[in-house]
């Protein structure tokens, strides 16, 4: 387990969840399931598990935000669309507890 995780989580037909290191790996899998037609919904999760990670992931910022409550299991919610030119569109949700 890495202290900063991407959770790639899919709602339609069945729901999954796939665990990346990196927000490159977890953005194309998002668009891969997103080509599914039964794929309702796809979210990744920025999951940090140290204040390190979550100032890897936002700064300073984000590494204060951490502090305020470190048993939160998620740091920030991205849910994720397909545009009709096949265009990924990122809506940040924020702090999932």
């Amino acid at each position: 387990m890495a202290d900063l995780e991407y959770h790639v989580q899919q709602e339609g037909i069945h729901v999954t969840t796939k665990i990346f290191d990196n927000f490159d790996k977890a953005r194309e899998q998002a668009i891969y399931l997103l080509n599914d037609p039964t794929v309702r919904r796809v979210h990744i999760d920025v999951v940090t598990w140290t204040y390190d990670a979550a100032v890897q992931y936002g700064g300073d910022n984000a590494g204060d935000i951490y502090d305020e409550d470190p048993e939160a299991s998620v740091h920030d919610r991205i849910e994720c669309t397909l545009n009709d030119d096949g265009t990924l569109n990122l809506n940040h949700q924020g702090r999932i507890p």
